[in-house]
């Protein structure tokens, strides 16, 4: 595992249209606008490699206490086994630069959940959609 590069985006779009197909969210992926995405990632907050995953996130502060500081994962896709290693990562990289907390979304119908309970995590928040 290593930090990705920009030498990474190719790669990174890959696994982003397959999170995309896995997610089943009602629009298409714009290829631009996932490529911009994760260059910032990659220059302003962190992505790791492995060689068939990513995780990727950056840090924000909490819009009513901006003292605390969470690293909000951004995607977070292992073909390969390696997803444990890709948290662990990812949490390193947070408490490392100063983070209170770290915020992970995960889809209902893929195992991450029961992955992030086991190691500790706990629902903070539902989030509902609704196509108009």
């Amino acid at each position: 595992m290593r930090k990705a590069t920009v030498d990474d985006v190719p790669f990174l779009v890959e696994m982003g249209h397959k999170f995309h197909a896995a997610a089943q969210l009602p629009f298409p992926a714009e290829q631009g606008a996932v490529e911009t995405a994760i260059r910032q990632m990659i220059e302003q907050g962190v992505v790791f490699v492995t060689e068939r995953g990513a995780i990727g996130g950056m840090l924000s502060r909490a819009w009513i206490n901006p003292a605390w500081v969470y690293a909000a994962e951004f995607f977070w896709w292992a073909e390969d086994g390696k997803g444990r290693a890709l948290l662990r990562a990812f949490e390193e990289w947070a408490r490392d630069n100063g983070a209170n907390e770290i915020r992970i979304s995960t889809l209902d119908h893929i195992p991450a959940r029961k992955i992030l309970e086991r190691a500790g995590y706990s629902c903070r928040e539902i989030s509902l959609g609704k196509v108009l």
